[in-house]
């Protein structure tokens, strides 16, 4: 395969396929087996891009052009676009990610897909034993940094903590993935204080998360932020009351951080999720012995949002227009708000 055909069959790959990574290798050009490179990394090596050759077999070449010349005489005018797909996490936001529910489920699989494109990962999640596997894992298959945080995000000092826990690290990347409900019964049916753990969870924690690491990424000029938010923050819904209001409430915290940042250099993604194999998803309907019908794949959900983050506000996954409205915007709010209780059930998206 000639260089101009790599470059090509590159770029038909989805974009998650394609990388620029700060790296060093022995000479300028390598061949390499795997999910992604393994390479030690270094500040004053210069850029490289990086494309699969196959289903297991990668290649990168060194460039400093922006973008690299082979890119510009393949694509022509088309080369800057391509450069933009190709162009690494690291390179555009930063070396390190946060993933704040980062043990299982959607939070677990952004934390992989950050790490197979060169970004080191701090795990925020309460259980230590799976925290700590996890990171294990992920240093060994992708052979970056890792640090865990063992945090209840529902405690009122756990957004401190965490920015004490990562002061010395620049963190290009903030998702805010924790705050699942995984028994969905009437408002009244739930106490009080698992109703005010959730407002907390997903309301004060996402709004002091961004404060707190969004002002450092606006101060440099890069970064992102993703909320992950829920189907239920459409409308109003019987079983749905605390958590679909969270839910609303990140959609618009999302929504107006991106309209404040987007020309400050920071991305801001509020990515709404259906039904999604998750652990806690399966567990919401195991309890009420309810099949599990269609779930979204947390993995296939972390790559399109990595790809997406610049397409802002709002990214729908699995809609047909998924930078669209609300799907229930041709019917009136009641008949909205009936819609959704018809439909209600747990909305799961990570714990």
């Amino acid at each position: 395969m000639t260089e101009t055909e790599e470059l090509r069959a590159a770029v038909e790959l989805p974009a998650a396929k394609v990388h620029a990574l700060d790296i060093v290798v022995d000479g300028d050009r390598a061949t390499g087996r795997g999910h992604a490179p393994h390479l030690r990394r270094d500040a004053d090596a210069g850029r490289f891009w990086v494309f699969q050759v196959s289903a297991n077999t990668w290649r990168w070449a060194r460039t400093t052009d922006d973008p690299p010349r082979p890119l510009r005489r393949t694509f022509g005018d088309r080369a800057d676009e391509v450069w933009r797909v190709a162009e690494a996490l690291t390179g555009k936001y930063g070396p390190w990610g946060v993933v704040a529910g980062g043990s299982d489920g959607v939070g677990a699989a952004f934390a992989h897909a950050m790490a197979a494109r060169g970004m080191n990962v701090v795990l925020v999640a309460r259980r230590v034993p799976v925290l700590e596997a996890s990171a294990a894992e992920i240093r060994a298959t992708y052979d970056v940094e890792t640090r865990t945080v063992a945090l209840d995000l529902s405690a009122p000092d756990a957004l401190s903590e965490l920015t004490r826990a990562t002061s010395d690290l620049e963190v290009g990347l903030f998702v805010y993935n924790a705050g699942g409900d995984d028994r969905s019964v009437a408002f009244l049916d739930k106490d009080l204080g698992s109703h005010l753990e959730l407002v907390h969870r997903n309301c004060l924690g996402p709004l002091e998360a961004a404060y707190r690491f969004g002002g450092p990424m606006v101060a440099r000029g890069r970064g992102a932020v993703v909320l992950v938010t829920s189907g239920a923050a459409w409308a109003g819904g019987a079983t749905l009351a605390a958590y679909g209001a969270t839910k609303a409430f990140d959609l618009i915290l999302a929504e107006s951080l991106w309209a404040e940042w987007r020309t400050r250099g920071v991305d801001v993604l509020g990515l709404v999720l259906g039904k999604t194999d998750t652990p806690s998803m399966r567990r919401a309907f195991d309890a009420e012995g309810k099949p599990y019908g269609e779930l979204a794949d947390p993995d296939e959900v972390a790559a399109a949002a990595l790809d997406h983050l610049a397409d802002g506000p709002t990214w729908i996954y699995g809609s047909d227009t998924p930078t669209g409205g609300s799907p229930f915007g041709a019917l009136s709010r009641r008949d909205a708000v009936l819609a959704m209780s018809r439909g209600a059930s747990a909305h799961g998206d990570d714990a």
